[in-house]
């Protein structure tokens, strides 16, 4: 690679990094707001873990995923937030 072209990628790089992060900052302002079916009647954990992955599901838009990877890393962030909230609260024994 050329010092033009390598030049050349950090820019591109870069730009990709900018849209990345006003993604980001995107996704984690909207986390701030409950998801649409997050009424206040559901269980508070299934709220907390609803706001993450719709950031984190904001991230893997912006990196290009789709569909069934998003799925399948739905269920495997989502579940492993439950199992790892549940030794949180063993450990601290509440």
């Amino acid at each position: 690679m050329t010092p033009y072209e390598a030049s050349n990628e950090y820019e591109k790089t870069g730009d990709a990094l900018k849209k990345l992060g006003k993604a980001a900052d995107f996704a984690f302002s909207e986390m701030l707001f409950e998801p649409l079916d997050a009424g206040p009647t559901r269980d508070p954990l299934d709220r907390t873990i609803d706001a993450h992955w719709y950031y984190i599901e904001k991230l893997l838009i912006a990196h290009g995923e789709r569909g069934e990877v998003i799925r399948k890393i739905k269920f495997h962030y989502t579940t492993a937030f439950r199992h790892g909230w549940k030794h949180g609260v063993e450990s601290v024994k509440i």
